[in-house]
């Protein structure tokens, strides 16, 4: 008998290498184990916990509910009182979805159906049954419609399931005028009802359609929700109604005419819809929806390389990282200016190739894609800052080839004339200029005495025609950019001395009136002349130059969120001296102009 058992040995060593193994798995096991478990509990056999909900008991083992659920297995080994009690009481939990959430631990199966999977996910929400959960969380996502849409986004939000609550929001966003027709839309709270309709993303092609269904909101509860629907009110975007329909039910509904701020809100929409190029109202949303079929835009005009000054125009999509090119200037031209009106255009000043420093003043009009010619500013001046308020166009500042200038000047479109207005108190040229809730701000700029930067920070009211000197820049500089965004003043690069350019950042807090002490994100590069522009949210850098002889070509994006700056693509070609502004127009207008491909 040895001997054969020896000689079996031996020949199952000769059919086995030395390193070979496997590994067994037995795919009935987990089964097994835990029909075992199952008949253990059954039986009452090592059961150690007994959980008592509504007065029924259940016999369990400590070690496969902590095994199961985080919230027994914290209450069982992290020396809480109950880690050593025998008995459990659990409350606010219904009996029968506690019977199925402890059956589900012993044998990893569970019924889900529209009459428990609220009840259910509120208990392994609580219990911390996760995966039970977020079986719920999908069984409910597959039967969202308009019918249900708010009660569940209202249902999620409250038991922090995040993506079931966004897929819920989802269907009210996209089907908003089939969901106000449901009882679930007439017992909305106002403070989630403001959250939907402030929300860019909400399906409407008109305005007025959301003012017809708050009216049917209001209608349901009118005298406990009016005293509330100023709020709802301000969150519709009146100045892209009809003036008609603003006239004739709007302003004549009882809601309206009964309150005074919503007569406040009602009036400033008018006012604005009345004057041609519109002032601050600090009540009005002025921001189209996504449905409107609008594109953000960017568009950066001239400027000059190593080799030539340019007359390029090009428009950047931020959002797909998109380039388009529009006609060309009506001449090559750098460091000019360029505001938009939202219709217009109006480019002034700026530098020929040959040197000689620009007085004129074009207009271009999208639709026709055009520049027209209009008077000439009263003095030529490049290296000016340029800006657009109130109906106005201000020239401000520059350098005429022989001196820096002081002088402000305003172009009236109405009238087709150029008006001298206070000068600035210091002569700039290469200052950075922005306007802002009908204020004229400028930032630094190179002094005439000894070629030096500036740290002045100017603010104009042009409504009682006013310089005002603002606390001093942190650093002075010229040839830097200027941006607003959420009540600030980005001052990005530039100059801060002849032979040295900056990639620092610092922010000033319109607000406050103080300059931020916290450390702004520098840039990724060193830039100056650069073109700037705020689009979705974001500050934008275009191109600029790196020294006297080299230029960029790159895209820098500012996340004020983040305070971080990122290189995201690259212009047409390297360009300093370029300007840029934002614009939003029509989505299948836009897409008639040429696609530009960048490499």
């Amino acid at each position: 008998m040895g001997d054969v058992k020896q000689k079996l040995s031996t020949a199952v060593n000769k059919l086995i290498t030395e390193n070979e193994e496997i590994l067994y798995y037995d795919k009935t096991y987990p089964k097994q184990l835990l029909q075992g478990l199952r008949q253990l509990k059954n039986v009452r056999e090592f059961c150690d916990i007994i959980l008592i909900v509504n007065q029924h008991e259940f016999f369990c083992h400590k070690v496969i509910l902590a095994a199961s659920s985080s919230y027994f297995n914290i209450m069982f080994t992290c020396n809480l009182s109950e880690s050593s009690k025998n008995t459990i009481e659990i409350k606010g939990i219904d009996v029968n979805i506690f019977t199925a959430l402890i059956d589900y631990a012993y044998s990893s199966e569970i019924i889900i159906n529209k009459s428990n999977v609220q009840n259910l996910l509120s208990a392994s929400n609580l219990l911390q049954f996760l995966s039970i959960r977020d079986a719920c969380c999908n069984f409910l996502k597959k039967h969202i419609d308009e019918t249900n849409c708010i009660g569940i986004h209202c249902f999620a939000e409250s038991h922090n399931c995040i993506d079931l609550q966004n897929n819920a929001k989802l269907e009210i966003l996209s089907h908003f005028l089939k969901v106000i027709k449901h009882d679930e839309y007439l017992a909305l709270e106002s403070k989630k009802l403001v959250e939907i309709i402030a929300d860019d993303d909400i399906n409407i092609s008109r305005e007025e359609e959301l003012f017809d269904a708050l009216l049917i909101w209001l209608e349901h509860d009118y005298f406990s929700r009016k005293s509330e629907f100023h709020i709802l009110l301000s969150q519709v975007r009146l100045v892209f109604m009809d003036a008609y329909f603003i006239h004739d039910k709007l302003e004549s509904s009882p809601v309206i005419t009964e309150d005074l701020k919503c007569q406040q809100i009602v009036n400033q929409a008018k006012t604005y819809q009345l004057l041609e190029h519109h002032r601050y109202f600090p009540i009005l949303n002025t921001k189209p929806r996504k449905a409107f079929g609008l594109s953000e835009i960017v568009i950066t005009t001239g400027g000059e390389d190593d080799k030539v000054v340019l007359r390029g125009m090009e428009s950047y999509d931020p959002i797909i990282n998109e380039w388009k090119t529009f006609s060309c200037l009506p001449f090559a031209i750098s460091k000019h200016g360029l505001v938009t009106s939202g219709r217009y255009l109006y480019m002034a000043g700026g530098e020929f190739p040959d040197g000689i420093t620009n007085s004129g003043l074009w207009r271009y009009e999208f639709f026709i894609d055009v520049w027209q010619e209009l008077p000439a500013m009263n003095m030529a001046r490049t290296e000016l800052g340029l800006a657009y308020l109130d109906g106005y166009v201000y020239a401000i500042g520059g350098w005429d080839s022989t001196n820096r200038l002081s002088s402000l000047e305003r172009y009236d479109p109405h009238n087709a004339l150029w008006q001298q207005m206070l000068p600035m108190p210091e002569p700039l040229s290469s200052p950075a200029v922005v306007t802002h809730r009908g204020l004229l701000y400028v930032l630094g700029g190179a002094k005439s005495k000894g070629n030096s930067c500036s740290s002045y920070f100017y603010m104009y009211d042009p409504k009682v025609n006013k310089w005002t000197n603002l606390p001093d820049m942190p650093v002075p500089k010229f040839a830097s950019s200027a941006s607003i965004l959420n009540d600030k003043i980005y001052l990005i690069g530039g100059y801060t001395s002849l032979n040295n350019i900056s990639n620092t950042v610092e922010c000033f807090d319109i607000l406050k009136n103080e300059w931020v002490t916290s450390i702004v994100s520098d840039m990724k590069e060193k830039r100056a002349r650069a073109g700037v522009a705020s689009a979705c949210g974001k500050i934008y850098m275009f191109g600029g130059e790196e020294n006297w002889e080299k230029y960029h070509d790159s895209i820098e994006e500012y996340d004020e969120a983040m305070n971080d700056w990122k290189i995201i693509g690259n212009i047409p070609s390297p360009r300093g001296g370029l300007t840029c502004v934002t614009l939003q127009i029509k989505r299948d207008h836009y897409e008639k102009f040429k696609s530009i491909h960048i490499e």
